[in-house]
């Protein structure tokens, strides 16, 4: 099974031959034989069944994902993979796990293949042998086959071993000795092919360009490419057609076609030219390899190919031109591993420069190392034109050489891939890197200086017993070609494969030795894993805790947990305070979810609403909530949506507010009406059993949503949510209809609506969706003019057989025809066509455009203005005897048709006013279904009209000789925003609200109203100035009743105060559903018909249609707010709410109120995905924000947990489109991460101090700390601002900034001495630990709005508070005015000046190392540089401390006789003081000089007066602690 193709398993999986995890075990106990051979680094065995049980999940249910579903594969390990280590076979990266896949890896897993492992390889794949790694060299499986120690004639076998080839050799040797069906390796310089051909594989490079990069961490940018190692050449197409394509995260890639058809089982090579190089006839070309290429040219020219021998004169320059490209691009690829950011770090740290060497020292190796060298040599100005310069030239040469023989006519080069078979790894190590490079990519490194697909097929096995492997080149981007032909030599070869020959078990394994000696038999992995192990166990320890980015003492920690107990520095560690803390530095996966939810229920989440409701406050802070539709599953808008009102509710809790929010849904309306009914018709239950299932529908998706809105922690009053199916609710509705309808601004009428024929109902303009893509059959047609205009009646004669010309997208409308319109003002032509001589009159602004139409000239036969038009009347194309005026109207346009518009004032807005100035007819030809009736004659009856009654039309038009031209038409149409499909226009008895009345008191009322953002406004304006009147009735049964009655014979309403107060009444104490259920004497009871003086009950019936739903949501603020102020202070809601929620609030409230329902608008974008599009299941990339907190069945997918989803939608600009995604999700998690950094460092640093007890007054602190309450203060005011502006985003990078610059980047380098090494109990550590607290305490509270868990959880390890308090009912940031004192700024801010000429004065170098004099004349600077240090020269003042120099002079002038290594420097400061009013620059100079005094062993700094003795500090601190 496992010596199978692709294709041959993936079709016995389907038929069940075998199941995914039966296979994937195979793989496994394979790898597990195979050991010896050192493929893989990294074996992924949970992963890999995991992955193969969903795959047999798949298969059962018969939805596979592709022809890979259930497939396992290897990777080499430089392809980034999620949650996997991912070392490149280096130590530099040997712990690095990357926190995404490269983008050939994720298509793979989108197949649904199974990933076994990372392969072993080169270091940073440079080298042609895979020996050079630090996980050890790889064995060839063929070392270990029958034909091969059958010829090795009995020699030990792990001394004879041969190797694989590389720098792909792990990926060679996982698919030939049968651990997967295909691998992954990289193309650089041959490293997939030069496996390929020496394991027996085929070993695809395709064209650059071909397959992604992205996430392959990079040797060479310009030729790297994602190799392809399998089995055969079938599986090679198949893996290319999975790889290949466009991805926008590499820009280099290119879109091709993907066929996803297999090769051909035979190709005909008879039309096929092969070119034989006479370039690759190099020296040291075995005989072997030599005779099998001539083999395969003679039968290729004996099956009929033409072959023939070619040049590539410049190929032979190819080795050293690669060799030059390849160092200069490493040199700069490699500059990133610095120990810094990247990579291994060392734990040598007497300065930067001496830690960065030694990292990269530890980290690369030889190989590495010395690639780099020459590539910085190489790049040096003096050689840059020299070597780099001139390599690229030869490069464009080499390529031009494959240009212009592919160019002559051959298809295919035919050339060896390696020079001989495998050698033995004993003879091969004894050759330089350099040198076996040269001799092993001879052949393979000019395709990729060309870019050129090339693959490398097996032919035979040699005299050794070992393959041999031919290579085909060919043009760009024929992938499929080249692989078509290397199918037809691998059908004639029969290359034999290795399950053919017995591979034995080894008895040891050969990783286990790998991972601890290197191919030259050194000790490698880090030092502190040397030893017993119990270093190692101290020094993890050390690191799980105390790990800090910027903390140079973890250094010393973990360095002191190594060395001996009696050696000088060890004897004090323990002297040191370093940081304590139980805080996690990270929380992942059940371990975070687990927390969260522990938070939520130890800081009463549930409970704190109710506690802020009910503490006395000043003021209070209202936000209505937008009611979300309950009809699904909680979605990422609902996350964007409700994460954001709940940063701002929870800042306004902070700052002493009384919040008010109640949470709502809109529960009404026809989409929970459909999904509730699901398969059943509603013609098939009763209005109540419609409305039962609905509401039970709602009442799931309520569930569901609320659950997930609390899971996210959104603070709210869950006890008392608004529903608008709540009786209380409807009542409350109905009192907003009835003061309405009593000032006359609802009625009933009978006119043109939005009408959805695929609902059945009608609908508002906010319920409708404009496709911009909408295809319609536009058509020209004629009206023959019978009776001219009475002014045009001298010109008889001319216009004798003129017709009247229109232009329609809608002709379905042409029987409903009742007029045609023209402009008053505009000027009108007759035109005679001179193909036909047919009179057309049209616009004459049209005539020009028209005659283009029509493909003919167009001659005027006379002008005149519309106005003369007046009178005239047309004969109707299709009825016979109707007659259509001509009529005039300001609709009329010109951008578009003829200047005279077809009018069927039932099927559209403006043709209704026509018809209604002039007295039209008003026949609706069009049913409930959108079908035409019987109006529309017995031709057209019972056809739909949008479809075949179109059809039809067009047709009978064409039959009477009217039509003129069809054509396509694309432009916007509206859509039913539930049903997603075309709606259209028919008048029918409908209730409306004339929104015309109340337009202008809209427009002022708005005035007053903030908009974030500002621009919204003006869309706001726009809607409400295209809204006339607002259709407000539905005939759906899900709805709250419209409360009026009709009279059985005359059909006349009956609704007043009197009818709808009762209804009103009712609806609250039982419910809507009493509308259907109670009888009609309950519902007009004789006092209710006496008031209205109406007749007996039994003359009337009850209405049957709804209100429309947005009247639902949009009387919410007479039914949720306090009557007191019946006036939000904001609603927030998505753009989409410009039309819908926000309009029909504001103008219900205006209507009943003349005031505006809120005092400010928040307009947010929508939730895109990463790639800008709009989310939808049809293209994958809907993301679940369930999934986003818990993790999803996919590896990929891991748990972020709720803050990292709001962090998501605080950071977000979200007055745009807001994107989601993997890399989005990523970077809030590190950002989060981050910045627990920064908290845990405090937090640790706090051990042992209590604020109520130890904290220093400000007045006696250091200025140094005073200074830092200062920017604290400053930082908890921009915060403020920034949440108080609805800024989250700002907040955020206000945080950032604050944690980045002014704590890590400066007071935390300054502070680590004195907080470790001084006494615990010192006033200048405590002075310290106060400023910490205060900085802890704030950011605490500045980050809780956005991530209340992190806050709280923080906020349980801070001192200075009892137990079970918790942070958001202690209030928001508390900074002082006395933080600000005259002096302190400019004291501290001129010392940084100063600072900053020193450090630049020494760049690189640890200034711990250098003695600063500074010279100052006197002047208000030397008086601020004295408050800092009030004797001349310190080694432990505040100016030193800030300096962190080893000791500081401070003097009037510089010293005449300083020492010939001095650095001197100079700047100058300008002091201003009192607003203003003091104004002085200062100018200072400094002399910087090694210092003469020894290390000190404890605190490290260059303070003592020996070497390895204390110094005068630390002596005292030991001392007074003895």
């Amino acid at each position: 099974m496992l010596s199978l193709t692709i294709k041959e398993v993936s079709l016995a999986l389907r038929e069940g031959k075998i199941s995914p995890t039966e296979l994937c075990r195979k793989c496994l106990n394979r790898i597990k034989k195979t050991l010896h051979l050192n493929a893989y680094i990294t074996v992924t065995e949970e992963l890999a069944l995991k992955q193969a049980e969903e795959a047999e999940s798949r298969l059962l249910q018969g939805s596979p994902k592709g022809i890979l579903d259930g497939i396992p594969f290897a990777v080499k390990d430089n392809f980034c993979t999620e949650n996997i280590r991912t070392t490149c076979a280096s130590r530099m990266l040997k712990d690095y796990i990357p926190p995404y896949n490269a983008t050939v890896v994720q298509k793979l897993l989108d197949q649904g293949a199974v990933l076994m492992g990372k392969t072993n390889m080169d270091e940073f794949a440079m080298g042609s042998g895979s020996t050079d790694g630090v996980f050890g060299p790889v064995r060839n499986p063929w070392s270990y086959a029958a034909p091969y120690r059958e010829q090795a004639g009995g020699v030990e076998v792990d001394s004879d071993w041969v190797i694989t080839g590389g720098s792909s050799g792990g990926s060679g040797a996982a698919v030939t000795s049968l651990t997967s069906f295909l691998a992954l390796g990289s193309d650089t310089g041959g490293s997939t092919r030069n496996p390929g051909a020496l394991c027996g594989a085929v070993a695809l490079k395709p064209t650059y360009g071909l397959l992604s990069r992205h996430g392959l961490i990079p040797l060479v940018n310009s030729m790297d490419v994602p190799g392809i190692v399998t089995r055969s050449t079938s599986d090679a197409a198949i893996v290319l057609d999975v790889l290949q394509g466009r991805d926008l995260k590499d820009s280099t890639t290119v879109q091709t076609p993907t066929s996803h058809t297999g090769l051909a089982e035979d190709i005909d090579v008879q039309n096929l030219c092969v070119g034989i190089p006479k370039e690759y006839h190099a020296p040291g070309l075995s005989q072997e390899t030599l005779a099998q290429w001539s083999r395969l040219a003679d039968l290729l020219e004996g099956a009929g190919a033409r072959v023939r021998q070619v040049s590539l004169p410049y190929t032979q320059h190819s080795i050293v031109c690669y060799h030059v490209l390849c160092c200069a691009e490493v040199a700069s690829n490699m500059a990133r591993f610095d120990g810094l950011e990247y990579g291994h770090r060392s734990m040598v740290d007497s300065s930067t420069e001496a830690m960065y060497a030694a990292s990269r020292h530890e980290g690369f190796n030889d190989v590495v190392r010395g690639r780099i060298l020459s590539g910085n040599f190489f790049l040096l100005q003096q050689n840059y034109e020299r070597y780099f310069l001139k390599a690229r030239q030869v490069r464009r040469l080499i390529a031009e050489d494959f240009r212009r023989v592919f160019s002559a006519g051959v298809d295919v080069l035919l050339t060896p891939t390696t020079l001989s078979d495998a050698a033995r790894y004993s003879h091969f190590i004894q050759e330089d890197n350099r040198t076996r490079c040269t001799q092993e990519d001879i052949f393979t490194q000019p395709a990729n200086l060309a870019g050129l697909p090339a693959v490398s097929v097996p032919t035979a096995l040699s005299s050794r017993g070992l393959p041999i492997g031919l290579q085909l080149i060919g043009p760009a981007f024929q992938d499929r070609m080249l692989l078509s032909v290397a199918h037809w030599i691998e059908q004639r070869v029969g290359f034999p494969s290795i399950s053919n020959y017995e591979v034995p078990n080894k008895r040891e394994s050969g990783i286990e030795q790998m991972e601890q000696k290197s191919a030259g038999g050194s000790a490698v992995g880090c030092k502190m894993q040397q030893g017993t192990g119990k270093e190692l166990g101290s020094c993890k320890r050390c690191m799980d805790q105390f790990i800090q980015d910027y903390d140079w003492l973890h250094a010393v920690h973990c360095k002191a947990q190594s060395v001996d107990v009696g050696s000088s520095q060890g004897q004090y560690r323990d002297s040191v305070l370093l940081p304590r803390t139980d805080f996690p530095m990270k929380l992942t996966g059940q371990k975070l979810l687990d927390r969260e939810l522990e938070i939520q229920q130890m800081c009463g989440f549930a409970e704190l609403y109710s506690w802020q409701r009910e503490r006395k406050a000043k003021k209070e802070f209202c936000l209505h909530d937008g009611p979300p539709y309950a009809n699904g599953d909680p979605h990422v808008g609902h996350a964007l949506n409700k994460i954001l009102k709940d940063i701002r509710n929870r800042f306004e809790m902070l700052r002493g507010r009384q919040v008010h929010y109640v949470p709502g849904w809109d529960c009404h309306g026809m989409p929970i009406e459909l999904k509730a009914l699901g398969e059943l018709g509603p013609s098939s239950l009763s209005a109540l059993q419609i409305r039962q299932k609905a509401r039970q529908f709602a009442e799931g998706a309520i569930a569901r949503q609320k659950a997930a809105f609390q899971r996210w922690g959104v603070m709210a009053d869950w006890d008392k949510c608004y529903y608008t199916f709540d009786g209380a609710y409807e009542a409350a509705q109905l009192k907003v209809f009835q003061e309405m309808h009593s000032k006359g601004l609802i009625y009933q009428d009978y006119k043109p609506v939005f009408w959805s024929p695929s609902s059945r109902t009608a609908l508002a303009e906010a319920e409708l969706e404009y496709n911009p893509d909408h295809v319609s059959r536009a058509i020209y047609t004629t009206f023959p003019l019978d009776t001219l205009p009475a002014k045009l009646a001298s010109k008889a004669e001319d216009l004798k057989g003129v017709s009247v010309l229109v232009w329609t997208t809608q002709p379905w409308t042409i029987p409903a025809n009742q007029a045609v319109c023209y402009m008053p003002n505009a000027q009108y032509s007759v035109l005679k066509r001179a193909d036909s001589g047919q009179l057309l009159l049209v616009a004459t602004e049209r005539t020009a455009g028209l005659a283009a139409l029509l493909g003919t000239e167009l001659e005027s036969k006379g002008t005149f203005t519309g106005s003369e038009l007046e009178g005239g009347i047309c004969k109707h194309p299709t009825i016979p005897g109707k007659e259509v005026p001509l009529l005039p109207a300001n609709h009329v346009t010109m951008g578009k048709g003829t200047g005279l518009v077809h009018t069927a004032p039932a099927h559209g807005m403006e043709d209704y006013s026509v018809a209604s100035h002039f007295k039209l007819s008003v026949e609706c030809i069009v049913d409930e279904e959108g079908r035409f009736t019987e109006l529309a004659g017995p031709e057209l009856a019972n056809l739909h009209a949008m479809d075949e009654g179109t059809d039809k039309v067009i047709s009978m038009l064409k039959a009477c000789g009217a039509l003129v031209r069809e054509e396509p038409c694309v432009h916007s149409y509206p859509y039913d925003w539930r049903t997603k499909k075309p709606v259209i226009i028919r008048p029918s008895q409908q209730w409306f609200i004339n929104t015309a009345s109340l337009k202008n008191k809209a427009k002022e009322v708005l005035q007053k109203v903030r908009v974030m953002p500002e621009s919204a406004r003006g869309s706001l304006l726009a809607m409400l100035d295209r809204r006339t009147y607002w259709c407000i009735s539905r005939q759906r049964s899900w709805g709250v009743p419209i409360p009026v009655f009709y009279h059985k014979d005359t059909g006349e309403a009956l609704i007043n105060k009197h009818t709808v107060s009762h209804i009103s009444t009712l609806f609250k104490e039982k419910g809507s559903d009493c509308w259907w259920e109670l009888p009609l004497e309950s519902l007009l009871p004789p006092e209710v018909l006496k008031k209205s003086k109406a007749g007996p009950v039994e003359d009337y019936v009850r209405g049957e249609d709804v209100l429309d739903i947005w009247f639902d949501s949009g009387a919410s603020w007479a039914a949720v707010l306090e009557e007191s102020e019946p006036r939000a202070d904001m609603y927030v809601e998505g753009k989409d709410q410009i039309g819908g929620w926000f309009q029909s609030s504001l103008l219900t409230s205006v209507a009943v109120r003349n005031k505006a329902p809120y005092k400010s608008l928040v307009v947010h974008g929508f939730a895109v995905s990463e790639k800008g599009e709009k989310m939808s299941k049809s293209l994958g990339n809907v993301v679940d924000p369930q999934v986003v907190i818990n993790g999803g069945t996919d590896p990929t997918t891991p748990a972020y947990g709720a803050d990292t989803l709001r962090w998501w939608v605080a950071e977000s600009n979200v007055f745009s489109e807001v994107q989601i995604g993997p890399t989005a999700l990523q970077s809030a998690r590190d950002s989060i991460s981050k910045l627990r950094n920064t908290l845990k460092f405090l937090l640790g640093n706090l051990q042992g101090f209590d604020p109520r007890t130890h904290a220093v007054d400000p007045k006696e602190m250091h200025y140094l700390d005073q200074y830092m309450l200062h920017l604290l203060r400053d930082y908890s005011i921009k915060v403020t601002d920034a949440y108080s502006e609805f800024d989250a985003g700002r907040a955020i990078r206000v945080l950032q900034a604050f944690i980045n610059r002014d704590l890590s980047s400066f007071y935390f380098s300054i502070i680590k001495d004195r907080l470790y090494c001084e006494p615990e109990g010192s006033v200048g550590r405590r002075s310290c630990q106060t400023v910490l607290e205060e900085v802890l305490d704030g950011l605490t509270r500045s980050i809780a709005p956005i991530l209340p868990h992190l806050a709280e959880e923080v906020y349980l390890h801070a001192p200075g508070h009892d137990a079970g308090e918790t942070l958001f009912r202690s209030g928001w940031i508390k900074s002082s005015s006395v933080w600000r004192r005259p002096g302190l700024e400019e004291a501290v801010e001129g010392a940084c000046a100063i600072r900053d000429s020193f450090l630049s004065s020494i760049p690189g170098k640890n200034a711990a190392q250098y003695d600063l004099t500074v010279a100052i004349e006197p002047g208000l600077l030397f008086e601020l540089m004295e408050s800092l240090q009030d004797e001349p020269s310190s080694t432990c003042s505040q100016l030193t401390e800030l300096m962190m120099s080893a000791r500081t002079t401070l003097t009037s002038s510089l010293p005449r006789d300083l020492p010939t290594d001095t650095l001197l420097g100079s700047g100058s400061f300008l002091i201003n003081l009192e607003g203003g009013v003091i104004r002085e620059d200062s100018a200072y100079s400094i002399a910087v000089v090694p210092t003469s005094a020894a290390r000190c062993p404890r605190c490290r700094r260059y303070t003592s007066d020996t070497p390895d003795c204390l110094c005068p500090r630390c002596q005292s601190v030991l001392s007074g602690a003895a």
